[in-house]
């Protein structure tokens, strides 16, 4: 049986994405920059594209916080992934006496500006956030005024009149609802400034409702496991629907679930960091088989 495929609209790399990767292409094409070139994690949450720059010649650190990556390098160049990183990493930059280029996402850029404008102006800080991710990392580094939600049951009591709310850009439209609602109980006259990204809510505002629209359909996420966003379009589609699988390509076994199924809808949504490409594949490969 032929399957119905149904895209969100929206596919791909965001800009922010297709910004931090031009930054690292043109950084390794250009010979003038000091070698050894160094990621500070990977540069986007794809394991598609971190393999693409490893193999042309980029040294990515993981597996550790930004600050004690830069413990492994005493030479060369540092990247900055999309997500930024804190005042305590750049001043190590500096002080190793290290070339530092900035590859951070400009939406990102721009909610830390907001976040150190607050801190100036003397407010204490609620984020909303994965506290592993690395905003959170780089957030938390601006002042010992930030306090990270991950849920919740984590919301502090502070003695301050000027509270302001943000959140990180890749987290979930009803993640952030929970929490902001459960702040407001506390503290009903904090000031909250929404830094979701809006390619993120897009995207999980269309998934949902396509998904609603076309009940008796099988959902594939495409993406890294450890990419945010991607994972945020994933719980949506679990708590909504029965049949969801989450693929980083077209060669999971995972695939042949659906290609098999007697399911005739499928809807397919990808993560920002997906290359187009991969989302391609896929639907070639749903094709094939009628």
């Amino acid at each position: 049986m032929e399957k119905e495929i149904i895209l969100v609209s929206k596919q791909g790399f965001c800009y922010g994405v297709r910004h931090s990767l031009k930054i690292a292409l043109d950084t390794l094409e250009n010979t003038n920059i000091k070698r050894p070139l160094h990621l500070l994690g990977r540069l986007v949450h794809n394991q598609t594209i971190n393999d693409l720059l490893d193999k042309k010649g980029i040294i990515i650190h993981k597996n550790n916080t930004r600050l004690k990556m830069l413990d492994e390098i005493d030479s060369g160049t540092v990247i900055t992934t999309a997500h930024g990183v804190g005042i305590d990493v750049i001043d190590k930059i500096n002080s190793k006496k290290l070339e530092f280029i900035d590859g951070t996402c400009p939406n990102v850029k721009k909610v830390y500006t907001k976040i150190k404008d607050k801190i100036d102006q003397g407010y204490t800080i609620f984020y909303i956030c994965n506290k592993k991710h690395p905003e959170a990392e780089a957030v938390s580094s601006f002042s010992n005024n930030i306090y990270l939600l991950d849920s919740a049951d984590s919301i502090p009591l502070i003695n301050n009149s000027k509270l302001v709310l943000f959140n990180q850009t890749t987290a979930t439209i009803n993640e952030i609802a929970l929490v902001k609602n459960k702040v407001l109980d506390i503290y009903p006259n904090i000031e909250i400034i929404d830094t979701l990204c809006q390619e993120t809510i897009n995207r999980q505002k269309e998934l949902s409702y396509l998904i609603k629209k076309n009940p008796n359909s099988y959902i594939i996420i495409v993406g890294d496991k450890k990419s945010n966003n991607t994972y945020c379009l994933y719980e949506i589609a679990v708590k909504l629907c029965d049949n969801v699988i989450y693929i980083l390509d077209d060669t999971e076994d995972d695939l042949n679930k659906v290609i098999n199924s007697n399911i005739n809808k499928v809807i397919i949504a990808s993560g920002t960091s997906t290359p187009i490409e991969i989302v391609n594949k896929i639907i070639n490969k749903i094709k094939l088989y009628k």
